[in-house]
């Protein structure tokens, strides 16, 4: 099919429409009459209007001489693409009230290839009156303009003198008083010349006068058996309000405004647009598409911005893929290309895309295969025009990145999508289309929905990090406290063998006479009183040490404070807050290190005084009775242990011994001293406090759980908005749920541990898939208890068990289960990680989750997130067979319903084979396509609107014919047939498709 032939090759568009338009041959008009110069006016006048105008009913009261006048003069008025022959008719039922009754008006159109002749012959001259005049003459002809008069006349002789009917003219008498049953016109319009070929109206004015209470159910059939109702109301809201009311009473609702010219100066005034060809296939299309194809007002919607929507698409030389100066205009609403398999669908969209700054990084892609054909097309300039007037072009080969004018999917990038491999991309692309859905107000300021999540869980994040530190602070404890339990055995032991050892320096401690052994034991006390000197400076000194350690955390807890500081101040600020000082913390550094001074200067002057001081501070500072404090200091208590040691003559063995000996017991009795409180601490107070600490970590590890299900309500908040569209729409939406969820890196936590865990020494996870089941289900049973405190912490201990007990009863120690480089603690901080549990944005179609989703039910995702969700982004849509990556067809219907949706606010162009995807989405231009190899150019395209047919010619056999658009789809598409059959009361299709598909 040539494009040449195809009238309106840029498919359905707004055009006005005047269904109701009377001629100076109407028997009721002001035009001034049947006169050669009222006609010439009233052509004048017809060329002269608005280009918008399109199409004209021109209408006759029970005649059709008008138009037949006007298709003699047609081409004097080129500007009107169609003219429709409106015959009205004033039926037999009465409207309005008692005293101003009215007649209802009914309208029969034709289709301009029903000619004149027939319509006089098998219509007007085949209905009949009888009348019974009141003179008693009768009168019963059918209606021509002689018959009328001469009803008229008897009508006026039977009239007393000075009736008003006197004034008038006959044949207006005449018609005045003639009218005719619905179901008789009817009945005549059901001859094989009108079978598809006439639509009816009925005037709305009359008919909303016509009482309920006289007959409901021929008031309700007027309206229902009628495709529209015509009004010259100009109130555009009044006639909005007519529709609504027709529609809550479940009546017809469709009503065109028409200007019901009688007079020159109404001939244009017309409120009706109508998106269709100008043809009465066109007019057809309307009546099962009312919403979608018809508005009432001083301009038709418009809700596109001018420099997103593709006008045209111009090639200049291709290498013949192309026609030379190729060029096909585009509808702003839904394009749908089709053709046979390899006929060239994908080769136009990949051009429009690049004409866009768009391309297609497939290997399969038209562009890459094209150019390394031997006439390649590398270098050849692609271009669009744009609604707005502007140009974009590009030259093949030169495209390196997304100009980002257009949303782009080639079929393998939606195969990509879909693929399981790329979940993340798929989640990101509908994290940012749930951003864009939300009010600005909830956008919080920033760029996109991962930033917002930051800013929204800012603070969840802060306590997350805390808890995390808290637990690896616990178990670094922990740690601590279980290295003092590992040495309690040795220092069991190791105080058994010096109790021994005391007791054999006791038992073997030399006997001197009375007088030396008294001598020796004052040495012996006065060693005793130096080991308390020396215990009590050496706890001054370090008590010392404490004030740099607490200057040191003071400088610290400064730079913490100054960190958050400034985060409150600028969140102060962010309120409007302006007295931030409030939020200023003053740490007193000259205060506390004034104190610390003081202290330091305080325990510096004990040690002096314990050294070379005087006898009452040092019993207090000592805790001794006077009688205990033989020297007053220790200076003066070393020179008196040195003057004693010296006493003892180098000859005097047994005092030397002694001296020894007695020493060494005051020292083994202080080391068992403090080795008995060291066990003694150990197990009163380490064991236990492990148990505890076992016991913190358990809360804060459980804890964490409930800060993610905060977590996860704030996240979903994020989502409501949307959700609750979602829950409000069709069946397809409510199947689609955002929510957030807890996850859990499962392998990440594998892998982590595997590299703790050497597989090669004895323990219970030797096996990588013991371990893995055993992580599993840790967090199978932590799903199945809702993450319940107590559950949680009952079964992270349970797992920890199992790394301890053999099946025997025997323990593994967990140390003895790990790499030589690694410790219990880096197991613990390992074991009781939370990073790997976390709120992921989760999606899901019918309750599965988005990644374990087949490539097909992603594919629906895919379509609703571009078409139903993303309403922010009013880029041309161009995407290529969408129906290969869908695999449910109970998704259909609402598929259908957002392209008609979504077609109204952004431009699609969509290639498909699917007939559902052209038909009942109501395409407004359909794009065929054609490849050959062997001729040039190879591509060619033919394009036009749904409601295109074949052209009638009656020299031609029907075999002959030039197939029109919808013949293509029926032919082309599998299926196409049925889907137009199952919506056959839309089109008048061509008896030469049927023939072809037998």
């Amino acid at each position: 099919m040539d494009q040449e032939k195809i009238s309106y090759p840029k498919g359905s568009e707004w055009r006005k429409w005047n269904l109701h338009v009377h001629t100076p041959l109407s028997i009721i008009q002001n035009y001034g009459g049947d006169t050669e110069v009222v006609w010439n006016k009233y052509i004048k006048c017809l060329s002269a209007l608005p280009s918008e105008i399109a199409a004209i009913a021109v209408t006759d009261y029970l005649f059709i001489d008008g138009y037949e006048r006007l298709l003699v003069r047609r081409s004097e008025f080129p500007n009107i693409k169609l003219l429709i022959p409106n015959i009205e008719f004033r039926l037999d039922i009465f409207s309005g009230t008692e005293n101003n009754t009215k007649r209802l008006n009914f309208h029969v159109l034709f289709d301009p290839s029903v000619s004149v002749g027939i319509i006089r012959e098998q219509l007007l001259n085949c209905l009949s009156k009888a009348y019974l005049i009141e003179d008693g003459s009768e009168w019963q002809q059918a209606p021509t303009v002689r018959s009328l008069e001469e009803l008229g006349r008897k009508i006026k002789r039977a009239a007393p003198g000075g009736h008003s009917v006197q004034s008038k003219s006959d044949l207006e008498v005449g018609f005045s008083n003639i009218t005719y049953k619905k179901e008789d016109i009817i009945e005549l319009l059901k001859k094989d010349c009108f079978k598809g070929k006439y639509v009816t109206a009925i005037g709305y004015s009359e008919w909303s006068q016509f009482r309920w209470d006289q007959s409901a159910a021929e008031k309700r059939t007027l309206i229902n058996d009628s495709n529209f109702c015509l009004t010259s109301v100009d109130n555009v809201q009044k006639i909005s309000e007519h529709v609504e009311e027709l529609k809550k009473n479940k009546l017809n609702s469709l009503i065109l405004h028409s200007s019901d010219a009688h007079e020159f100066d109404k001939l244009g005034k017309t409120n009706t647009w109508i998106k269709a060809d100008p043809t009465f296939a066109g007019l057809k299309q309307v009546l099962n598409e009312p919403e979608a194809r018809v508005f009432i007002g001083e301009t038709p919607p418009n809700y596109k911005h001018s420099h997103q929507v593709i006008s045209k698409l111009k090639i200049s030389n291709s290498n013949g893929w192309f026609a030379n100066n190729f060029q096909i205009e585009l509808n702003r609403d839904l394009v749908t290309v089709i053709g046979g398999r390899g006929s060239g669908k994908s080769a136009l969209i990949e051009m429009i895309a690049y004409g866009a700054g768009s391309f297609d990084r497939s290997p399969d892609s038209f562009v890459k295969k094209a150019s390394q054909h031997k006439e390649n097309i590398d270098g050849i300039k692609v271009c669009l025009i744009w609604e707005d007037s502007t140009e974009t072009c590009f030259n093949i080969g030169q495209l390196k990145e997304d100009k980002n004018l257009i949303r782009y999917l080639p079929q393998k990038a939606v195969e990509q999508l879909c693929a399981p491999a790329n979940d993340t991309e798929l989640q990101d692309q509908i994290e940012n289309v749930i951003f864009q859905s939300l009010e600005e107000t909830e956008k919080l300021g920033v760029s996109n929905f991962d930033e917002l999540r930051k800013e929204v869980l800012r603070s969840f994040q802060q306590e997350k990090d805390r808890t995390a530190k808290k637990i690896r602070d616990i178990n670094k404890n922990i740690s601590i406290l279980r290295k003092s339990v590992k040495e309690l055995p040795e220092k069991k032991k190791k105080l058994e063998l010096d109790k021994k050892q005391l007791k054999k320096l006791e038992d073997t401690l030399p006997i001197l006479p009375m007088e030396d052994t008294a001598g020796q034991e004052e040495l012996a006390r006065l060693y005793e009183l130096k080991i308390k000197f020396e215990e009590k400076i050496i706890s001054l000194k370090n008590q010392l040490r404490v004030p740099n350690e607490i200057r040191t955390k003071v400088r610290l807890f400064q730079e913490q404070i100054r960190a958050h500081e400034y985060e409150l101040i600028e969140l102060a600020k962010a309120l409007g807050i302006t007295d931030t000082d409030i939020f200023k913390i003053e740490v007193k550094t000259g205060h506390i290190d004034s104190v610390l001074i003081t202290k330091e200067q305080e325990i510096q002057k004990h040690i002096d005084n314990l050294k070379t001081g005087d006898e009452k501070t040092n019993l207090e500072l000592l805790g001794l009775n006077k009688d205990e404090l033989l020297f007053p200091n220790i200076e003066k208590l070393t020179i008196e242990i040195e003057k004693k040691v010296k006493n003892t003559k180098a000859f005097e063995t047994e005092k030397i011994k002694y001296q020894k000996q007695k020493e060494a017991i005051i020292t083994l009795n202080k080391q068992i001293g403090a080795a008995e409180k060291e066990v003694k601490k150990i197990e009163e107070e380490v064991i236990p406090r492990i148990g505890e600490q076992e016991k913190e970590r358990l809360i804060v590890y459980s804890a964490y759980f409930n800060l993610l299900g905060h977590e996860k309500e704030e996240i979903e908040k994020l989502y409501q908005p949307l959700q609750k569209t979602l829950l409000q729409g069709t069946d397809t939406d409510k199947r689609l749920k955002f929510e957030a969820k807890l996850t859990y890196d499962l392998e990440q936590h594998l892998t982590q541990g595997l590299q703790i865990i050497d597989r090669t020494r004895k323990g219970n996870f030797r096996e990588i898939e013991t371990l893995r089941n055993a992580l599993k289900g840790l967090w199978s049973k932590f799903l199945k208890v809702d993450f319940s405190t107590a559950a949680v912490q009952s079964e992270i201990n349970n797992l920890l068990a199992r790394f301890t007990e053999c099946e025997d009863g025997s323990k593994f120690e967990i140390k003895e289960q790990l790499r030589e480089t690694y410790s219990t603690e880096d197991f613990d901080n390992w074991l009781f990680s939370v990073s790997y549990f976390i709120v992921t944005s989760s999606l899901t179609f019918d309750g599965t989750d988005l990644h374990l989703l087949s490539p097909g039910q992603k594919g629906i995702v895919l379509l609703m997130l571009y078409l139903e969700i993303d309403k922010e982004d009013t880029r041309p849509l161009i995407i290529d067979q969408p129906e290969d990556n869908l695999d449910s067809l109970s998704v259909y219907n609402d598929l259908i319903d957002f392209f008609r949706d979504r077609k109204q606010y952004r431009q699609i162009i969509m290639v498909t084979h699917n007939p559902n995807l052209v038909v009942n989405t109501d395409a407004e231009q359909v794009i065929v396509a054609n490849y050959a190899g062997d001729r040039k150019p190879r591509l060619q395209y033919a394009s036009g609107s749904l409601e295109d047919q074949v052209k009638e010619n009656p020299s031609l056999a029907t075999e002959d014919m030039e197939n029109g658009i919808i013949e293509h789809v029926c032919n082309i598409l599998e299926g196409g047939d049925k889907a137009f059959d199952r919506r056959k009361q839309k089109y008048q299709i061509s008896l030469k498709n049927f023939k072809y598909k037998k």
